[in-house]
């Protein structure tokens, strides 16, 4: 880019920002082509996923009605689970907070809240630079025991609701448990990249 923004013709030597119009060109070819390339990328990686979705559900030769009907009855399943949890409902108040906390843990809302403070921890990370002060480097470390402490509440909340032998069956309870005991480690060892393996839920 440099070169072409000191370029001044064919057989001429450079000059040192003759033509600094020139960086549009790279600069837009830049992020046009970085677009297309992820764009491709995604689309593929959606499609497949897509149709092992639909494989693994069997709906890959259903019609339109009979998916529709494989829905409904999924519905009625997540309905009737908020109404009757799969698990032995004490009574008193554990039993009480258990209930609400499985209605909590299964609701679509908070698998979208988790990931959303997944996202913010990530952009925090990535205001970490060289030459920080004092301040900033106190900031990250603040959101970092911040984020962390989330995950933990987040994780004993599942715990809570599902039973340790429900909340460890699933794998990704499993990676995302695993996850906080690295960043627990992480953090005893001194280091404040502990969030930084959380972050790796977001892939």
């Amino acid at each position: 880019m440099l070169n072409g923004i000191d370029s001044r013709g064919p057989s001429k030597s450079l000059k040192t920002d003759s033509r600094p119009y020139l960086a549009l060109y790279f600069i837009f070819f830049a992020i046009v082509g970085q677009f297309i390339a992820m764009n491709l990328f995604i689309g593929v990686l959606i499609d497949k996923f897509a149709a092992q979705k639909a494989r693994n559900e069997g709906s890959l030769c259903l019609s339109h009605r009979q998916q529709d009907w494989v829905r409904a009855q999924k519905l009625l399943r997540h309905l009737d689970l908020l109404c009757h949890p799969p698990f032995k409902v004490t009574k008193g108040t554990y039993g009480a907070i258990k209930k609400s906390l499985y209605v909590i843990v299964t609701n679509e809302w908070f698998d979208i809240s988790v990931m959303g403070i997944i996202l913010l921890n990530v952009g925090i990370m990535a205001m970490e630079h060289d030459n920080m002060g004092p301040t900033w480097t106190e900031f990250l470390d603040t959101f970092s025991y911040v984020f962390f402490a989330f995950y933990v509440v987040e994780a004993a909340m599942r715990i809570m609701a599902f039973s340790f032998a429900g909340y460890i069956s699933d794998r990704w309870n499993r990676f995302d448990f695993t996850i906080i005991l690295l960043s627990l480690v992480q953090f005893m060892l001194g280091s404040r990249t502990g969030s930084s393996a959380t972050a790796v839920r977001v892939v």
